[in-house]
């Protein structure tokens, strides 16, 4: 009865973070936050970082709820391994987004402008969330280690196609201001990104994805 109770509480954290995410997006999404100073309307907002990685974290943490309905029912004794991968990535995601804010973004722009409105869901409340139920709970237990690498997927492709825009359309695509050092810095600048993304991977699989499919 005590595993049961525990993957209820699996569960309803899955939800509660789902609707942090995805909430915060719609509301970027759908009214300018005149405090922030990041934020964009309608699909134009999906060009930050911070919306995708929330947006992925998401619908990870609404997928990995919906298959630990089966295990909380007594019909199932884990989640499939591809859930746990991508809740993995959406988790690696917004830790990386909280990371940028607080020593990139909060130190050149301010950090009263990253913690306000829905910036301060997606920026602070979502990745810690996201962050300490991986790891309190090992929700995402029974990964390989050695591919730690996959939780920093997003990013990679986030960087790639970040790094694309600014070289084909300059300065109109750095909305993060990334090249303000020049063209020989840009590309380093992303790799230590990557790399850093690399070891929250490692880290979240090392203390809390190398369990149990699930903490029940």
């Amino acid at each position: 009865m005590k595993n049961r109770y525990r993957t209820l509480i699996l569960i309803l954290s899955d939800l509660l973070l789902c609707a942090m995410c995805i909430g915060s997006f719609l509301a970027m999404a759908l009214a300018r936050d005149a405090e922030g100073r990041l934020t964009d309307t309608g699909i134009r907002s999906l060009k930050y970082f911070t919306v995708d990685s929330n947006i992925l974290c998401g619908i990870a943490a609404l997928a990995e709820a919906v298959f630990l309905v089966p295990v909380f029912l007594g019909r199932r004794d884990g989640t499939p391994v591809w859930v746990r991968w991508l809740r993995l990535a959406g988790t690696s995601a917004v830790a990386m987004t909280f990371f940028v804010v607080m020593t990139f973004l909060g130190p050149t722009m301010g950090y009263r402008y990253m913690f306000v409105g829905a910036s301060l869901y997606m920026h602070l409340l979502s990745p810690v969330l996201a962050v300490a139920t991986f790891l309190l709970f090992r929700r995402a237990g029974g990964l390989d280690k050695k591919r730690f690498y996959v939780g920093s997927v997003p990013l990679a492709l986030y960087a790639v196609y970040y790094m694309y825009g600014v070289i084909t359309a300059g300065r109109k695509m750095d909305w993060y201001g990334l090249a303000a050092w020049g063209p020989v810095w840009f590309a380093p600048v992303f790799a230590a990104i990557i790399l850093v993304s690399c070891g929250i991977s490692f880290l979240l699989v090392r203390f809390g994805g190398a369990g149990k499919a699930h903490s029940a």
